[in-house]
């Protein structure tokens, strides 16, 4: 069985990376250096959240969250991907969410695979919203698994928006 807090995965940093770059994590934590990290010194990673369940089609799987923050910077992303839980091998990863500004943050606790999906509350920065203080619109979001990738459900902001 994997031991998730300690191995080697392949991350994007939330797509900062064109391809993924490898970074062997220990106890929880792990550091990304050398060429393919963009414009920065190293990622400091972190698995946030771990969660195992079942998936139609897929079976049982574990999915990670991970942190990470690039440095320099002032910010951190945040990257979710899914592994089988026999043998380790990855699956996939949930989009990236698309969003004009500051990217989302997921709230860790909350993850979770249940009734057939991945889930998981994730907060959305509006528009009176600033980097200091953070998002401030929470939406339960989830993904399944359709014609080989993650499909994400709830993110979108457009009912919100109609009504103000």
């Amino acid at each position: 069985m994997a031991d998730w807090e300690n191995r080697n995965y392949s991350l994007t940093c939330d797509n900062i990376a064109d391809k993924p770059v490898k970074v062997a994590v220990r106890n929880g934590k792990g550091v990304a250096k050398g060429g393919g990290i963009g414009g920065y010194d190293h990622w400091e990673v972190e698995v946030q959240r771990i969660a195992q369940g079942s998936l139609p089609r897929l079976g049982n799987v574990t999915a990670v969250l991970f942190y990470c923050s690039p440095q320099p910077s002032n910010f951190f992303l945040q990257e979710l991907r899914v592994y089988r839980t026999d043998g380790g091998s990855e699956i996939g990863r949930t989009p990236t969410f698309d969003v004009p500004e500051l990217s989302p943050k997921y709230q860790p606790k909350s993850l979770m695979i249940k009734d057939g999906q991945l889930a998981a509350d994730v907060k959305f920065y509006g528009p009176e919203d600033s980097h200091a203080e953070g998002p401030s619109i929470l939406r339960h979001v989830t993904w399944t698994w359709e014609d080989g990738r993650f499909v994400t459900y709830g993110a979108d902001a457009e009912s919100e928006d109609r009504g103000r």
